[in-house]
């Protein structure tokens, strides 16, 4: 059966690119000790531990264009165990691409207290593939 993505984006709110909300989110999910902050200059020292970095711009379709051709046929991981075991839904609701980009980098740190909620999606969703993980993420607006 085909998935609808009309019914995939019920209860999804696009959100802004600011650092505090980003923050707010994550202790809404019972993530502590985790701070979101916005980085200008990556030429200056970071303070503190650095779980991730999360490059938000928008696409525009004009620079698939521009892309440079690379022969990939190297640079996949072909061992499904391994794939599987590091934490990346595919996106399938438009403009959850925040939501996910912070999943993802703390659902692969080991030392972040993640809170119940996404302990449980971590341990529920381990071994499964990106297509299927995507249907455990959790609801950014609590509906």
């Amino acid at each position: 059966m085909p998935v609808d993505i009309n019914r995939l984006t019920e209860g999804w709110l696009e959100l802004e690119s600011d650092p505090g909300l980003f923050t707010l989110l994550l202790e809404d999910f019972g993530v502590k000790g985790v701070q979101v902050e916005e980085i200008y200059d990556l030429q200056k020292s970071l303070e503190g531990p650095v779980y991730g970095f999360i490059f938000l711009f928008r696409w525009i379709e004009e620079r698939r264009s521009r892309r440079k051709i690379v022969d990939q046929s190297e640079s996949f991981v072909k061992d499904e165990e391994v794939v599987n075991n590091i934490f990346f839904a595919q996106q399938m609701v438009p403009n959850s691409c925040a939501t996910h980009a912070l999943l993802s980098v703390l659902l692969n740190c080991p030392n972040i207290h993640l809170g119940a909620t996404l302990s449980r999606l971590k341990a529920h969703t381990s071994g499964m593939c990106p297509e299927n993980k995507v249907h455990f993420c959790p609801d950014p607006v609590g509906s």
